[in-house]
């Protein structure tokens, strides 16, 4: 196991322009850093999620920390890191989307504000229609989906529709069949038009073109009355397989595929729930648990152990690129494998190991040493 640091990058004033322009919208503002010419310097051991960016020629891995985030250049090698005092919401953001589209990266927080880092500026700009929400006890957003110019918001009330070109909220969803309302929707997915969403009690599937979603008739339900379970779901996510949908879910524990008729549990993955799953192809995936990495076949249902975790490490999301397979882990950063026999290797931004500090001291020779 070898263990390789990369070089904080500090963000002064106007930085690269790497990923092209953006256009902006009269609607936006735009965040300031937090610490005037402070530097914040800040852990970035523990990985919340990990999404690819590709802007022109260029491909970059997007890295959302509980110190921040950072954007590794999966060829030039190089990390570009943004904390609070880059005008960085909060340290750590419940959720993250790409939209390559126009260049952007986009973060969801606990209080229901949505953010949108600008790759051509390298400035984030927030917005409050989310939080400014006084109907419901909590706002918080818990994951993000970008479909046709569409951002869909996973709330504690329900669902919130944020068009990016107009960047506006253009609807919201808070009925769901039998579903109690509102609900808290933990996890999301869009496909072909139909949206899935796990929530704390099953699991609510809709497309606008077949009902108003509006309505909770509008949508369908699965859960314990209908061969599904009541448990809070983490992880769904929804495709057309020869006209036939398909569907994988997962609570905490346990794992579920729906065939089109009903449901039956996955035993392949033992008894954690998966986290992520990266399709290649249609026969050819990659499943995260918070233990174990898989390679997986859908048709055949097969599925091979790629990673086991060493002890107290554990995995919170997996892609694969052309350099190779990346995982984030929650004590050594990003874990790279170059191909599926190697050893892994792990990477993080040069920064402190923790973000809590008892104590701190300053030496003769200006070294400055936490514990």
């Amino acid at each position: 196991m070898k263990t390789l640091v990369f070089t904080l990058m500090l963000l002064i004033g106007s930085t690269s322009t790497l990923f092209g322009q953006l256009n902006s919208s009269s609607s936006e503002s735009e965040a300031t850093p937090a610490f005037g010419a402070w530097s914040v310097y800040t852990s970035h051991r523990d990985i919340v999620d990990i999404l690819p960016v590709s802007v022109g020629s260029g491909e970059y891995l997007a890295v959302q920390t509980t110190g921040g985030l950072f954007i590794y250049d999966q060829n030039g090698g190089q990390v570009t890191v943004f904390n609070r005092g880059d005008g960085k919401y909060q340290s750590t953001a419940s959720a993250m989307a790409v939209n390559e589209q126009n260049g952007e990266i986009w973060f969801g927080y606990s209080d229901g504000v949505l953010s949108v880092l600008d790759l051509a500026t390298m400035r984030f700009r927030n917005y409050n229609d989310i939080s400014r929400n006084d109907r419901f006890l909590s706002n918080a957003i818990n994951d993000l989906k970008i479909d046709n110019g569409m951002l869909y918001a996973a709330t504690d009330f329900g669902v919130v529709l944020f068009e990016l070109n107009s960047r506006i909220v253009i609807d919201s969803y808070s009925r769901f069949g039998s579903l109690p309302s509102p609900i808290s929707v933990r996890t999301i997915d869009v496909e072909d038009g139909t949206i899935y969403l796990g929530t704390v009690s099953g699991i609510a599937i809709g497309n606008p073109s077949d009902g108003d979603l509006k309505l909770a008739s509008g949508w369908l339900v699965y859960d314990q009355s209908n061969g599904f379970t009541n448990e809070q779901v983490d992880f769904i996510t929804g495709f057309q397989v020869g006209g036939q949908q398909t569907i994988y879910a997962s609570t905490l524990t346990t794992n579920y595929r729906f065939d089109g008729n009903s449901w039956s549990t996955i035993t392949s993955f033992g008894s954690n729930g998966i986290r992520s799953i990266y399709k290649e192809n249609d026969t050819n995936w990659t499943i995260s648990t918070a233990q174990r990495l898989y390679t997986y076949n859908p048709l055949s249902r097969s599925a091979s152990l790629f990673s086991n975790a060493v002890p107290s490490l554990t995995y919170s999301a997996f892609i694969r690129t052309d350099t190779g397979f990346y995982a984030g882990t929650n004590i050594f950063g990003l874990s790279f494998w170059s191909d599926e026999n190697a050893d892994p290797d792990y990477y993080q931004p040069n920064a402190p190991s923790h973000n809590l500090f008892e104590q701190f001291v300053i030496g003769a020779n200006g070294d400055v040493v936490g514990a």
